[in-house]
């Protein structure tokens, strides 16, 4: 996938794209919505960044709480900057 690539080489602005066009088409790989918030986070768009990880959390809760607890530590954490 393109936009894991583009993330992993730090070129998350070029990454965003990407991912929101993956999830407009209806994929919904496990770390998609993750991953997206991650690259909001690291371009400065912390309200889509946190909106994005409430979405995660509630994709994964039931079968992966530890995932969930992490995105939800995220949300704090951008939430304390705000």
């Amino acid at each position: 996938n393109l936009a894991i690539a583009l993330r992993a080489s730090n070129r998350h602005d070029e990454a965003i794209p990407h991912y929101e066009r993956a999830l407009a088409l209806g994929r919904r790989g496990e770390g998609l919505l993750f991953d997206l918030a991650v690259s909001y986070e690291q371009v400065g768009q912390y309200q889509l960044a946190i909106e994005t990880y409430e979405r995660f959390v509630r994709d994964v809760q039931s079968r992966d709480p530890a995932a969930a607890q992490r995105a939800r530590d995220s949300m704090q954490r951008l939430r304390d900057r705000l």
